[in-house]
């Protein structure tokens, strides 16, 4: 009885498929042609990867005033490690690494082109290209250990890796 109901079910949904067939290979191939055609019109995204390794030093020591003086604490360095992260996204920071490596240079798109030669970069384009850098960077820290993970997405890899390159020298 099992082995004839199992029958009968696969033979309704070959009828189904077969009675429809047009339709579903219609279907599948619409499908497939748009991703086709998405995928050939997508630019690459590379992204570059560094790491940076937080060090506690004397500013992450605290001296009590009463007792012998040998103690020392050390502060919480889950806090100084979110902190450096902080500063490391910051706007001011990223602003001087696009000053440093110039709009011009990573987001060419920005900048009108004038018959009259190169035009000095406006304010309010830093501004945007720092909006527009914050939101491919990513830095957060690494579970467990004392060290900042960064990433920066961009179309050109040379592009992404000295960004991430001039942002951690200028944060240092």
């Amino acid at each position: 009885m099992e082995k004839q109901r199992e029958r009968y079910i696969l033979e309704d949904i070959l009828v189904i498929f077969f009675k429809h067939k047009y339709k579903i290979l219609a279907a599948f191939f619409t499908v497939l042609v748009a991703v086709t055609i998405k995928t050939s019109l997508t630019k690459p995204v590379y992204e570059t990867h560094s790491s940076l390794m937080v060090q506690s030093g004397r500013e992450s020591l605290s001296r009590p005033e009463v007792g012998n003086g040998n103690e020392r604490v050390i502060l919480a360095l889950e806090k100084l490690i979110n902190t450096e992260t902080q500063i490391l996204t910051s706007a001011d920071l990223i602003e001087e690494v696009i000053t440093e490596l110039g709009v011009e240079n990573i987001y060419p798109d920005m900048i009108q082109a004038s018959p009259e030669g190169p035009t000095p970069v406006k304010e309010a384009t830093i501004k945007s290209a720092t909006f527009r850098f914050k939101g491919s960077l990513g830095a957060w820290p690494a579970k467990g250990s004392n060290v900042i993970k960064v990433s920066f997405k961009h179309n050109d890899p040379q592009v992404a890796a000295r960004a991430v390159n001039q942002l951690i020298e200028s944060f240092k």
